[in-house]
C-alpha cells in the first residue's frame, strides 16, 4: 500500500496538466461506446459524438446482397441478439448468408450486455454502413473502420478480400466524406495489403492503413512491418503490449501508435504518459473525465 500513494499523485498530476492544455490525442469510442450503449448501434454512435469524441471506430461484415453491415461478428452473438419474436437467439445466424432484410428482423440492444453493467439496454439494430456515415457526418467525424476479416473464413462468412475491400471503398466513395478521415484496419494483413496496394494504384480511398495486433502476436516491430510487406500509418496493438521503446520505435518511422482496448482510467493515463498517439475504448465518457479529449 505504501508505493500507492505516490503513484496515485501523479496520476492526478498528470490528469490536471492535460485539462490545462488542449490534447490531439485520439480517444476513439470503441464500437461507438460499448460500455454505455448498444454497441455498432446509432445510439451508441451518436452517444459518442455527445460525449464529444472525434473518431468513431466500428467494424464491418458483408451480407448476402453485398450490404456493408456495421457487426463486430458475421453473425448474430447470442450474448445480446434476439429474433422477431423477442426470444434470445442462441445458434448465432449468420449475417453472410442472409440478406439485409432479414438481419433487420433481429434486436441486437434491448437486452443490453451482462459484460457492461454501464451499458443502457434499448432496440437496436445492425445498421448499414452507409447508414452509420448519413446519421454522423455532420458532426465532421474520422472514422477508423475495422474489415473484420480471416483468410480461413473466406467463402464461409465473408467474400474474398478484393471484393469486401470494393464493397466498403464503394460506400465510402458515396458518401462524399473526405478520405483523410478514414482509416481502415484489419487483423488481416491481407486487407491491408490489398488496400496498400489499391491506393498506390488510386483505385481504392487514401485511408490510413492500421494494423492490429492480436495479444498473443510476436511483439517483434522488425517480424510485424515483414509479415505486413509494407508500413503501416498506425500500428495498434492491445494496450499491454505497448512500450515506450516500441513506441520510439514506430514514430521514428512516422508511425502512430493507437492501442486497443483500454478501458480503466489508471491505463488510459498510462498510454497518454507513455506517448501514445490516442487510445480505443469502450468509456470514452472516461477519457473525457480526465481530460484526454
Amino acid at each position: 500500500m505504501k508505493y500507492r500513494l505516490p503513484v496515485l499523485f501523479l496520476l492526478i498530476f498528470f490528469s490536471m496538466a492535460v485539462h490545462a492544455q488542449p490534447s490531439s490525442f485520439d480517444v476513439q469510442g470503441h464500437r461507438g461506446c460499448r460500455g454505455l450503449r448498444p454497441e455498432n448501434t446509432l445510439p451508441a454512435f451518436q452517444h459518442a459524438l455527445v460525449l464529444g469524441v472525434k473518431t468513431l471506430e466500428l467494424d464491418v461484415v458483408i451480407s448476402q446482397d453485398g450490404q456493408v453491415v456495421v457487426s463486430h461478428e458475421p453473425y448474430f452473438h447470442p450474448d445480446i441478439s434476439s429474433d422477431a419474436e423477442g426470444n434470445p437467439v442462441l445458434h448465432k445466424p449468420s449475417t453472410y448468408h442472409m440478406p439485409y432484410a432479414d438481419i433487420l428482423n433481429f434486436d441486437v440492444g434491448k437486452r443490453g450486455n451482462p459484460r457492461f453493467p454501464e451499458q443502457v439496454p434499448m432496440p437496436a439494430i445492425k445498421p448499414l454502413l452507409q447508414d452509420v456515415l448519413t446519421h454522423t457526418q455532420a458532426a465532421n467525424v474520422s472514422y477508423n473502420i475495422e474489415l473484420k476479416s480471416s483468410q480461413a473464413e473466406v467463402g464461409k462468412s465473408q467474400p474474398d478480400v478484393a471484393t469486401f475491400c470494393r464493397l466498403v471503398a464503394k460506400v465510402w466513395e458515396a458518401s462524399g466524406i473526405p478520405s483523410t478521415q478514414l482509416t481502415i484496419q484489419s487483423f488481416d494483413a491481407a486487407i491491408l495489403q490489398y488496400w496498400h496496394q489499391g491506393r498506390q494504384l488510386g483505385t481504392l480511398p487514401q485511408a490510413k492503413l492500421a494494423w492490429l495486433i492480436e495479444p498473443n502476436e510476436n511483439n517483434d516491430l522488425t517480424h510485424q512491418w515483414a509479415l505486413l510487406g509494407f508500413m503501416p500509418d498506425i500500428w495498434s496493438p492491445f494496450y499491454a503490449q505497448v512500450t515506450e521503446e516500441r513506441i520510439q520505435k514506430c514514430h521514428q518511422l512516422g508511425i502512430r501508435v493507437i492501442p486497443w482496448t483500454v478501458n480503466e482510467r489508471d491505463d488510459m493515463l498510462k498510454m497518454r504518459a507513455l506517448g501514445c498517439d490516442g487510445l480505443i475504448t469502450d468509456y470514452p465518457d472516461r477519457a473525457k473525465e480526465l481530460g484526454l479529449f
